[in-house]
């Protein structure tokens, strides 16, 4: 039999984005940073979202836009240029709830300080798979209810901004637990 694999949705992976020292840079200078709490984090969660950033170089702000030109290339939706990025620091106990970019159309995170336990975890899209009469010990991509990706540091992930996702209501088990996060509309033809 022929299946037709309906509908995928592609999420970019890019491992070393960054350095070592850049990362550890980055780190020193978000913690010198004003941040406040967001209303997707519960417990002990900070953000600098909604806020004037300026934290990146533009080699890197470079280097991610590079990675979003060439996901949108394989995504096939028009050209994206990052429009927004903040950081998000959560601390022990704490969870990232899910949620999506509604005003953007593609999103991304780039890891700085996870650990062995960090995951990102994205929600099925189809609202059905939820009511599926599904084998346990048999699923697949047309039945899971989500799927998560162990995250590193260091890490560029990239994906449609209405994709769901968050921790899955788990709890954060490390301290300062650094994020940047951001959203890119189209380019404008100048």
């Amino acid at each position: 039999m022929e299946i037709a694999s309906l509908f995928p949705t592609s999420v970019g992976i890019i491992n070393d984005i960054i350095t070592e020292k850049e990362r550890t840079d980055l780190i020193e200078t978000i913690k010198s940073k004003s941040c406040i709490h967001h209303q997707v984090f519960r417990g002990n969660g900070l953000s600098s979202h909604r806020t004037k950033n300026d934290f990146l170089s533009e080699d890197i702000l470079n280097r991610i836009q590079d990675s979003i030109d060439e996901y949108v290339e394989t995504y096939g939706c028009t050209q994206q240029k990052i429009e927004n990025y903040w950081f998000n620091i959560q601390e022990e106990n704490s969870v990232l709830t899910e949620h999506t970019h509604g005003d953007a159309t593609i999103s991304g995170a780039l890891y700085l300080n996870v650990d062995d336990t960090c995951k990102l975890f994205f929600h099925n899209p189809n609202p059905y798979t939820y009511i599926i009469d599904k084998d346990p010990d048999k699923f697949t991509e047309f039945t899971y209810e989500y799927y998560w990706i162990s995250v590193k540091n260091c890490q560029l992930i990239i994906f449609p901004s209405w994709l769901k996702h968050g921790k899955n209501d788990v709890v954060n088990s490390m301290n300062n637990r650094i994020a940047i996060s951001f959203n890119t509309n189209k380019k404008s033809k100048d």
